[in-house]
């Protein structure tokens, strides 16, 4: 089964400012069988807890504010421990940008390993899933066929790292029209971009498809 997911957050991780942990505030995901038929779907708010605040820059981009998430959301244990669900029943998992998303899930366990509950249980639970899960991530995995170039700044950054890329990281939003010939609605809302992911992620299992026969 594959698990498509997606989170929104307080914002992006600074590694100049390592005090700084931005934390998931939405989470979405769809679980489905090999052929894309949905089994289970996740779409939840998280009550903030050990936060007290969105940076209203973040709220900008996916439209959640403190006081929303403080009011509309659910508990963050309860939610958490029905995405591990989902994932613990997955063999593949999915998503645009697959490392920032799941270094963002892994501040998550790391802050519930102290503080919550059944911190120790999830952190198990979510150390066993990934070690038996494949990550497709679909940002990498379209870079090489859009060949979208880099900027000048990209050029730069990447050659002064010493890193060897040709082309730049498409947006969830420039490969979802590159692939399927259209835009979609409510990017930045993380149920919206995963159910973009799944269209991204077909086109370009049914490429390979093509290739291979």
């Amino acid at each position: 089964m594959i698990l498509f997911f997606d989170t929104e957050t307080t914002g992006i991780r600074d590694w100049k400012n390592p005090s700084f942990l931005p934390r998931v505030v939405q989470i979405g995901a769809l679980l489905t069988d090999n052929d894309g038929k949905t089994l289970a779907e996740l779409n939840v708010l998280l009550k903030p807890e050990g936060f007290d605040t969105v940076p209203e820059a973040a709220a900008n981009v996916h439209g959640f504010s403190y006081e929303l998430i403080k009011e509309a959301g659910i508990d963050r244990e309860t939610g958490l421990s029905a995405f591990f669900e989902l994932v613990d029943n997955a063999d593949t998992l999915v998503a645009h940008n697959a490392e920032y998303d799941l270094d963002l899930m892994q501040i998550e366990i790391d802050y519930h390993s102290d503080n919550a509950d059944q911190g120790e249980y999830t952190a198990a639970l979510w150390k066993e899933a990934m070690a038996k899960a494949q990550v497709f991530c679909t940002m990498l995995n379209s870079r090489d066929i859009m060949k979208l170039p880099l900027s000048d700044a990209q050029a730069k950054f990447f050659k002064d790292k010493g890193i060897s890329q040709e082309y730049k990281n498409p947006r969830l939003q420039e490969a979802h029209i590159h692939f399927m010939g259209y835009d979609f609605e409510g990017a930045h809302d993380a149920m919206a971009d995963v159910r973009a992911c799944k269209d991204v992620y077909f086109k370009l299992h049914s490429l390979k498809e093509a290739v291979a026969a």
